[in-house]
């Protein structure tokens, strides 16, 4: 796998939350109100997003091209949600909670974070 298939896949992921953001900005409140009532939930995607970027540090660690510095902070950011979600679930749900609450602006954000997921796909794709 590529760096740019790394890139592929982040902007895959931004489109399918920003829709979720976008169509349906309600549900997005509950499922950060109910992992914030559920350990479980957020042990387990926490080790699971852990696990997802170390991977992609093991392979991209590095600044050296634009790709590969942009693979590296995914890896990095992936990384850090899920030791935070794991360490500090409660910190980290409440730090999401102010960006969920009015309909407008989730809908916006949303329409935003898929207009740069097609632009991450564009340029995932233009390898």
């Amino acid at each position: 796998m590529t760096e740019h298939h790394i890139i592929l896949l982040l902007g895959v992921y931004l489109v399918g939350g920003g829709s979720t953001l976008l169509l349906n900005p309600g549900r997005v409140t509950t499922i950060v109100d109910s992992m914030d009532k559920v350990p479980f939930a957020t042990y387990v995607t926490g080790a699971a997003m852990g696990v997802a970027g170390a991977a992609i540090l093991l392979t991209y660690h590095d600044f050296s091209t634009f790709a590969r510095g942009l693979a590296t902070l995914v890896g990095g950011g992936i990384l850090l949600e899920g030791w935070l979600m794991m360490a500090m679930p409660k910190t980290l749900m409440s730090m999401a909670k102010p960006f969920y609450r009015g309909d407008r602006l989730t809908r916006g954000m949303g329409l935003v974070i898929i207009l740069l997921g097609i632009l991450t796909i564009w340029y995932g794709l233009s390898a």
